[in-house]
């Protein structure tokens, strides 16, 4: 009785190893952890900057609203 429990359960391992390997067996691919950045040249370095102090306000642009406040300007 012991010697079928422990074939039982060695055949239950070997399925449960052999489903997993095959689970598993395909290539790992992940997304960007950050968004990639919008190409409108807001980023870019102004003509003026050896003029600016450190410190001083470049440029800035409005954010949209946070979810469920729709007439809140941030």
């Amino acid at each position: 009785m012991r010697v079928l429990k422990l074939a039982g359960a060695a055949t239950f391992t070997a399925a449960a190893v052999l489903c997993s390997s095959l689970v598993g067996a395909g290539q790992a691919a992940a997304e960007p952890l950050m968004p990639t950045p919008i190409a409108d040249g807001f980023g870019a370095p102004p003509a003026d900057l050896d003029a600016l102090q450190p410190g001083d306000v470049i440029s800035s642009r409005p954010m949209p609203p946070p979810p469920g406040f729709f007439d809140v300007d941030v």
